[in-house]
């Protein structure tokens, strides 16, 4: 595997996050997006509820992990 210097990643990935109880607004307000090195931002499709953004979270990570590249992940919550 390539050495990188600390703090070089590959992948980007931002959520903006819902603490809506409710699993409609959740949909509205959820929203995730993606930037991949030397590329342009993009939001991935959803839409999302919490549990729904956790899972493509976990597989996005996974699977580009397993690529061998480094991904950092950011969320607001407010």
């Amino acid at each position: 595997m390539r050495r990188r210097p600390p703090g070089e990643f590959d992948v980007f990935l931002f959520a903006d996050y819902s603490g809506s109880a409710s699993e409609a607004a959740q949909r509205r307000a959820i929203a995730l997006w993606r930037l991949d090195r030397g590329r342009r931002p993009c939001k991935v499709p959803g839409p999302f509820t919490r549990t729904g953004l956790r899972a493509a979270l976990l597989e996005i990570m996974a699977r580009e992990t397993g690529r061998g590249r480094r991904v950092l992940f950011g969320i607001d919550h407010q």
